[in-house]
């Protein structure tokens, strides 16, 4: 127990004050079986950035976590990751609300590529698609933080 939210805490005091020595253990720790330190590796991540962090993050869009798909979508978007805006558009289908949110936040923060996801899942998608795709392209930019 100790010891592992000493991990966590570990993680997220290093991402805000990030360095490029810190991605191995990073992607390390995106490895752990622990969902709350795969989380905590995702905002590391997010925080390192270059293109091994974005194609660590992309693997855990399908992670077995909520928490997890959630903050590596945020994350990409953060790292402005328009390559990801496929797989962060399968988000919207999940079934946990708050992945969905943050894939949709993610989306409309990654320009036209993103809006053009949302777009399509708002005329086209599946019910939960749609009303989350809807959802977010209503709402003002002053509100986008919340989603982030």
């Amino acid at each position: 127990g100790d010891v592992y939210k000493r991990q966590e805490l570990l993680l997220q005091v290093a991402a805000r004050n990030p360095s490029p020595e810190m991605l191995e253990s990073a992607i390390a720790a995106a490895h752990d079986p622990r969902p709350d330190i795969r989380s905590a590796a995702a905002g590391l991540l997010g925080a390192i950035g270059g293109e091994r962090a974005c194609r660590t993050l992309a693997d855990l869009l399908v992670d077995g976590s909520e928490r997890v798909r959630a903050q590596a979508a945020r994350n990409l978007a953060r790292l402005e990751h328009w390559r990801s805006a496929s797989p962060i558009a399968e988000l919207l289908e999940d079934p946990a609300w708050h992945v969905r949110r943050a894939a949709a936040g993610a989306l409309r923060s990654l320009g036209s590529v993103g809006r053009a996801h949302l777009r399509r899942a708002s005329h086209g998608g599946s019910p939960r698609a749609r009303d989350i795709a809807r959802h977010v392209t209503d709402l003002p930019e002053t509100a986008l933080g919340v989603l982030r």
